[in-house]
């Protein structure tokens, strides 16, 4: 299978009149997406999405990307060519790289194939993280948003394998000691 995306070192002056930037943030009080997409230089979208708190920061990246592929898809617009700008560059190599098949990495992939056989252009550019670049620090502060807020629904519940097998290795780890406190101490006792 040959691989449809494209990439580009697109700047923000690029000759595609719909850019969207994406991006994700994951802190103490939860994980989040955000996307601002422009059409002509104009802001035409703030969308903020909340994942479950186990999710990683890279799965944020990648939902951001595809929500904003979902909505750009159903702009009524005459131009069909767009640039999504991320700083993240492990999302990009994931994308690029046709041997890695998470879960959001497929989504984005099918959703590139789906609109391109529908006349759209996408592009994907990498862009430096907090380098001034208006619609880059506004995708940020809107996945902060997103992962602060209690009142976002979580949209998002794909928990990584690496984040369950860490929880449950300290799960083990404290039952073990437990158990251990508890069989050492009475042996003490007697």
């Amino acid at each position: 299978m040959r691989n449809l995306l494209k990439f580009t070192d697109g700047q923000e002056d690029s000759k595609q009149t719909i850019h969207a930037y994406t991006d994700g943030s994951k802190g103490k009080n939860g994980v989040g997406s955000g996307i601002a997409v422009f059409k002509d230089n104009k802001l035409i979208a703030k969308l903020k999405y909340k994942l479950n708190w186990q999710c990683s920061n890279n799965q944020a990246e990648q939902l951001a990307i595809l929500k904003a592929l979902e909505y750009i898809q159903h702009l009524e617009t005459k131009e069909r060519e767009v640039l999504l700008l991320t700083d993240s560059r492990i999302t990009l190599d994931l994308l690029q790289n046709r041997k890695k098949h998470t879960y959001l990495i497929e989504n984005n992939r099918t959703k590139v194939a789906e609109m391109e056989r529908n006349d759209w252009q996408v592009k994907f550019s990498w862009i430096k993280a907090h380098a001034g670049h208006y619609g880059n620090e506004l995708a940020d502060n809107l996945a902060k948003e997103a992962a602060n807020s209690k009142r976002i629904i979580e949209c998002y519940n794909r928990i990584p394998k690496s984040a369950v097998m860490s929880e449950l290795n300290k799960q083990s780890v404290t039952q073990w000691q437990n158990e251990w406190d508890r069989t050492t101490k009475g042996a003490i006792t007697k």
